[in-house]
């Protein structure tokens, strides 16, 4: 077996886990919702400000791409090095 066909199982095996984790949370987080339309409870209260919240929660999402680049890139460079030798 050659090294491109290793290096695309291992790209495709890195891929299915990421899609399969993200595709978990949301199916997790969809069940959660429930009927849009149904009010919902409100389970914990914050003193945080809708600002803060937005900007945590946009803080923690390209903290997860930064993540997800280095990620990627690591995954190139291993199947760069491994189609050089």
């Amino acid at each position: 077996m050659t090294s491109d066909f290793w290096s695309g199982f291992w790209s495709g095996v890195v891929t299915a886990g990421i899609l399969g984790l993200l595709l978990g949370q949301i199916r997790l987080n969809l069940k959660r919702m429930g009927d849009a339309g149904r009010p919902q409870s409100v389970v914990q209260t914050t003193k945080k400000t809708p600002r803060r919240v937005v900007t945590e929660s946009a803080i923690a999402f390209f903290k997860l791409l930064l993540l997800l680049g280095v990620l990627a890139g690591m995954i190139y460079f291993a199947a760069r090095s491994i189609g050089s030798s």
